[in-house]
């Protein structure tokens, strides 16, 4: 594939299954760009440095990060909803965290989301956690992707997210994303194993 044209790629291929064969031939084409990863490597440290103090550099940051994506949006429409769409809930976000507290020591958590009302209600009263400003969707991406461990909600965006990361670190994510014996579970065999990796914790 030249690296000058833009593709597409259609559907709904958010299975790992579809491509774990290739999954490294995958990476190499879906890499960011350099200074992709620089502005958000770059915003990173800014976020850091306003909380903490100072001139923060990822590479020499001591404590472990933790991406949250939180997706809601086009999620709480109508259609969606009847559809058989969730979205994850506060309860959800408070355990994943936890369990990211208890496995881990020294955590600071970036949140990113469209939602930022909903989630300042849900996350504000926590002293590790620095809710990212909304960016453009690359490099918010980027930024989830340069993080140490992974908590995603629902959708392509928050799977992605998790996938780039080259990390190999614990990916959390929320199992009931769609109702049962709705229309959108007719679409799924087996919901969970068909989409997420068996090691990726579902809560």
């Amino acid at each position: 594939m030249p690296n000058n044209k833009s593709f597409r790629v259609s559907n709904y291929l958010q299975s790992y299954k579809y491509f774990e064969k290739y999954q490294d031939e995958v990476r190499s084409i879906l890499t960011f760009r350099d200074e992709i990863v620089k502005t958000a490597t770059l915003k990173l440290e800014n976020l850091l440095s306003e909380k903490y103090g100072g001139e923060i550099k990822r590479k020499s940051f001591n404590r472990t990060l933790v991406g949250v994506h939180i997706r809601r949006g086009d999620y709480l429409g109508k259609n969606k909803q009847k559809f058989g769409y969730k979205v994850a809930t506060r309860e959800y976000i408070h355990s994943a965290m936890d369990y990211m507290r208890n496995k881990y020591s020294n955590i600071t958590f970036i949140v990113c989301s469209m939602d930022l009302r909903w989630t300042i209600d849900v996350v504000s009263d926590m002293i590790d956690v620095i809710i990212a400003p909304v960016g453009s969707g690359i490099i918010d991406m980027a930024l989830l992707s340069i993080m140490d461990h992974t908590i995603i909600t629902v959708g392509t965006y928050g799977f992605w997210s998790a996938w780039l990361n080259k990390n190999n670190g614990t990916v959390i994510y929320y199992k009931d994303f769609m109702v049962p014996n709705s229309s959108y579970a007719s679409e799924f065999a087996n919901p969970n194993t068909d989409t997420y990796y068996p090691y990726w914790i579902g809560m």
